[in-house]
């Protein structure tokens, strides 16, 4: 597929995530309430890694399973911020537990 193409999803993916959220409303709204957004995370987790993707693309990676393991990295990382906001809602400072903060520094 072209790159415009590609890079066109961006666009894509934000509107679907929207409208995920709209759809699931009560529960996004509840989930901010208590500081957690987790739509946002698993969404950064799948564009964000097709954006990697495309740069690394543009500097020459064409090896499939190299994309693949830059693409798996790059959504570890941002699934790693979405267990810190689920572990640590509501706990104060110094209560955080900074495992999954120390998980994704690693895979990243």
């Amino acid at each position: 597929m072209e790159f415009v193409a590609w890079a066109s999803t961006f666009a894509l993916m934000s509107a679907l995530a929207h409208f995920i959220i709209l759809w699931d409303w009560d529960n996004y709204t509840a989930g901010l309430a208590k500081g957690i957004n987790r739509y946002r995370w698993w969404e950064y987790a799948i564009s964000s890694s097709l954006m990697i993707c495309q740069i690394t693309m543009l500097f020459g990676v064409r090896d499939i399973i190299s994309l693949i393991f830059i693409a798996a990295t790059n959504a570890a990382t941002n699934l790693f911020g979405d267990l810190m906001e689920v572990k640590n809602a509501g706990k104060p400072k110094e209560e955080v537990d900074w495992s999954p903060f120390w998980y994704g520094a690693f895979i990243g």
